[in-house]
């Protein structure tokens, strides 16, 4: 029993640092895709994202706009958890890599949809 765990909160995440590319590339391998992947620079998308919600504004348009100025930010901000604390009161430790946990999902789903 660790007393000191009860009540805490905990974040529970990989100790590998994952890249959006590394994540699409390792995606696209895993469902066998022949694609590529090009970077466009930050201040045109972020351009784009103003323009389209100035058009929702002057349009009055209801609703989720497929690309805004938050959901950009949200979508590139560098977000790393410390798990120090997990790791020290609770004895936590990553068992599974990324590339093993994608390797699982992937096996996973194949076997359900085989089910279905």
């Amino acid at each position: 029993s660790r007393e000191e765990a009860i009540g805490g909160i905990y974040n529970i995440v990989d100790d590998d640092e994952v890249t959006q590319q590394h994540y699409l590339d390792e995606l696209i391998q895993r469902v066998g895709l022949k694609a590529f992947t090009f970077h466009v620079p930050y201040g045109s998308i972020y351009m784009l994202a103003s323009l389209i919600e100035k058009q929702a504004a002057l349009t009055k348009t209801n609703g989720s706009l497929p690309l805004s100025r938050y959901r950009l930010i949200s979508a590139t901000k560098d977000l790393r958890y410390d798990t120090s604390r997990a790791k020290k009161q609770l004895g936590w430790k990553p068992n599974v890599s990324f590339e093993e946990g994608v390797r699982r999902t992937f096996e996973w789903h194949n076997n359900e949809q085989r089910h279905l």
